[in-house]
């Protein structure tokens, strides 16, 4: 049950009724106040007679901060420079119209931090520039923890299987051993992720996925392997071997072998001649 302080702090705040305070009052303090007195004459009373001090009012408990306090001011200059360039064309402008770059900036980054990432179209011209996208990079990756980047690769991955052909089945092998790398958490292939921005990107991992493999066919090695390691390949989805290589499975029985060879090289095939 609170207390008369506590009623009387809540009447201020305007959370509490000055009609129901006056009946408390009353019912408690009946010796010192009356059904006579005025809400006003009741509440001097009783700060007189020690019984209430007067209230003060609680701090906000929302933050103050504006949005562009939470963003590295490197990060803030990058977009900044990315929107002037892009809708003027050149850093040389008038204060009122980087004003408006910087709140456009400000707005993007406050929703996702990596939005200037992302951006497939961002023109770098100068060596300076290239650095900052550097610079961005790193701090990017300093920023975003291995749960952020598995969301964020998962979705992309997501996007790919979306736009492949359905019949691609090695797109589908690719996406599975991009799933079993998230679930792992392997440490040098979650770094190797934290620095694919695009779905281009994730597509140039998969062309390299995707040749490393016909490589290793070609090249006709005779790769023993222990009981230890085959239950670790069909465990965790791969391997590596002794010459740094990574054996991947991608769930093929083994008389099918030659048949996937030979669907990768169309692939690759295709892709070069387009």
């Amino acid at each position: 049950m609170r207390t008369l302080q506590e009623k009387y702090n809540a009447v201020v705040e305007g959370n509490f009724s000055k009609e129901q305070f006056r009946r408390d009052a009353i019912m408690q303090l009946p010796n010192m106040v009356s059904k006579f007195n005025s809400f006003e004459d009741m509440t001097t009373i009783l700060k007189n007679k020690g019984m209430i001090a007067e209230a003060k009012m609680q701090a906000p408990k929302y933050s103050t901060a504006k949005p562009e306090d939470t963003i590295a001011p490197d990060v803030l200059d990058t977009g900044i420079k990315f929107e002037l360039d892009k809708k003027y064309g050149t850093l040389e402008v008038t204060d009122e119209q980087y004003a408006k770059c910087r709140e456009m900036a400000i707005k993007n980054l406050a929703n996702d931090v990596l939005y200037y990432v992302k951006q497939d179209s961002i023109q770098l011209e100068t060596p300076g520039e290239k650095m900052e996208k550097v610079k961005l990079n790193e701090e990017i990756q300093n920023i975003e923890n291995d749960e952020q980047t598995k969301k964020r690769i998962a979705s992309l991955t997501n996007q790919l299987l979306q736009d492949a052909d359905p019949r691609d089945e090695y797109v589908k092998a690719y996406a599975v051993s991009v799933k079993r790398d998230l679930e792992s958490g392997d440490a040098s292939r979650m770094s190797q992720y934290k620095n694919i921005l695009s779905l281009d990107d994730l597509k140039d991992d998969m062309e390299h996925y995707i040749t490393h493999d016909v490589d290793q066919m070609e090249e006709g090695k005779s790769i023993e392997l222990s009981a230890e390691d085959m239950e670790k390949l069909h465990k965790d989805g791969k391997i590596t071997l002794p010459d740094g290589s990574v054996l991947h499975f991608v769930g093929k029985p083994a008389n099918e072998a030659a048949q996937l060879k030979e669907t990768i090289k169309k692939i690759i095939a295709k892709v070069i001649t387009e």
